[in-house]
């Protein structure tokens, strides 16, 4: 039983260590699309990510503002 759970341990450490070297994208799913109106943009920033406003629109306070024609 100790050899099969060193196996075990082995193999999953491996994985891990693998996984770290796949690039993963923290917009994807795009998790924006249900944030505040118009603030749907993502930037990835490493494993976190960053909500900006769309292109038309300007941020003020925590929202986004449709930027008026002069």
């Amino acid at each position: 039983m100790k050899y099969i759970l060193a196996i075990f341990l082995t193999l999953f450490v491996f994985s891990c260590s693998e996984n770290k070297n796949d690039e993963t994208n923290s917009c994807d799913p795009n998790p924006c699309l249900n944030s505040i109106s118009n603030k749907t943009v993502c930037i990835p920033n490493e494993d976190k990510f960053s909500c900006e406003c769309e292109e038309g629109y300007e941020k003020v306070g925590y929202g986004c503002k449709k930027i008026e024609a002069c």
